[in-house]
């Protein structure tokens, strides 16, 4: 009887395999995913594994947007896992692969400042190939939606780990995040692609795993820009990470590391450095670059990662620790800073100690409930 089932099972499966091909055969083009070395040449699964799972070192070559239905490429899950830029995530799963993606649908129909960016985040997100950014597997567009399939980042984003789980991480586990963190923006830089919004919210976990490979997602106000390029103009980035140079609508891709010191410190402290009751408040702090830490961090942080930040909370540009010179920082490689034989070269901030009445009174302005919902792009 056992041996009669699974033939039953077996004889099942294969009708429901030539089903959806039968299905598939009718909208060829709804079902290609994407291989940015070729023309999609509708070979197996291993190859859209493949795709999801290796990390050669060149970039690659962009995405290509199909027209179709994607629910016949892909069964999408109700369950929103969260919202980025422009749209709602939800999970999905590849119906040949069975590979579990997420899907990113954004509404272009009537709206096409929406398409005009999303393209633009297709653009640059295609290019990427660096383990610790999202990488792309597709994209499909029908009348109302262009929908990015991407890897799926499974457990959470760094903000809500750190406010809504009130996990402390170690400052261990922090160096090695904000070391792959750093390496990704050094590939991204090296395109000449400025991601202008970083910070926790866009850090995930790819799996449910504090030790697991963080990734860098939404790019929906990335874009590029080449040495020696007329500075951007256009303000770009999220309140409390942004640059002072964006505050004042004149910068480079010296904004990234900018952020970088907001998340590193972030992480570490557990609070935002740069705080207010009003935006304009928060910007005035920001452009001096004034900010403190709590008396617990006297002693309770090395004086590395201090040191670290102080260097990258710098409020000109020109005197910011670059990308390759904050992965060389002593506290990036686990040295003292005796043990640096060749200081960086920017000048630091310097930041004050506060009270812990003051401590406690600065807080973090977002509520739990407004950080729900972003668990993915």
């Amino acid at each position: 009887m056992h041996r009669t089932r699974q033939v039953n099972e077996r004889s099942r499966s294969q009708h429901a395999r030539r089903r959806r091909n039968e299905k598939q055969n009718l909208t060829s083009s709804q079902l290609v995913v994407f291989n940015p070395q070729k023309v999609q040449d509708h070979k197996s699964k291993r190859h859209h594994r493949q795709r999801v799972s290796d990390d050669p070192k060149e970039p690659r070559r962009g995405v290509a947007i199909h027209n179709g239905d994607v629910r016949a490429a892909y069964k999408v899950l109700p369950i929103i896992i969260g919202t980025g830029s422009f749209g709602t995530v939800r999970a999905c799963i590849h119906r040949e692969s069975r590979t579990k993606l997420a899907i990113k649908s954004i509404a272009v129909k009537g709206h096409a400042g929406n398409a005009t960016l999303l393209k633009n985040e297709i653009s640059l997100l295609g290019r990427a190939n660096h383990r610790n950014i999202v990488k792309i597997v597709d994209v499909m567009q029908d009348q109302v939606y262009i929908h990015i399939i991407m890897e799926q980042c499974r457990g959470g984003d760094l903000f809500d780990l750190t406010v809504d789980d009130k996990t402390r991480l170690s400052e261990g586990r922090i160096r090695h995040i904000i070391g792959s963190l750093l390496d990704a923006i050094e590939h991204l830089h090296s395109m000449n692609i400025v991601h202008r919004d970083l910070k926790a919210e866009h850090l995930m976990f790819s799996s449910n795993d504090i030790n697991s490979v963080i990734k860098i997602i939404d790019f929906g106000v990335a874009t590029l820009h080449k040495p020696g390029d007329d500075p951007l103009t256009a303000f770009a980035g999220s309140l409390r990470s942004v640059a002072p140079e964006v505050v004042k609508r004149c910068y480079g891709r010296e904004c990234d590391l900018w952020s970088v010191g907001i998340i590193t410190y972030f992480l570490l402290i557990q609070k935002m450095p740069f705080n207010g009751q009003s935006q304009n408040e928060i910007f005035k702090k920001i452009v001096t670059g004034k900010f403190y830490y709590p008396q617990w961090a006297a002693t309770g942080i090395s004086e590395e990662s201090k040191h670290f930040i102080e260097y990258l909370l710098v409020v000109d540009p020109k005197k910011r620790l670059t990308v390759r010179q904050a992965l060389t920082h002593p506290w990036i490689r686990n040295k003292r800073i005796g043990q640096q034989t060749q200081a960086p070269v920017p000048q630091p901030a310097t930041p004050q100690i506060e009270s812990r009445s003051q401590h406690r009174s600065r807080g973090l302005s977002r509520s739990r409930s407004q950080s729900r919902g972003r668990s993915q792009y």
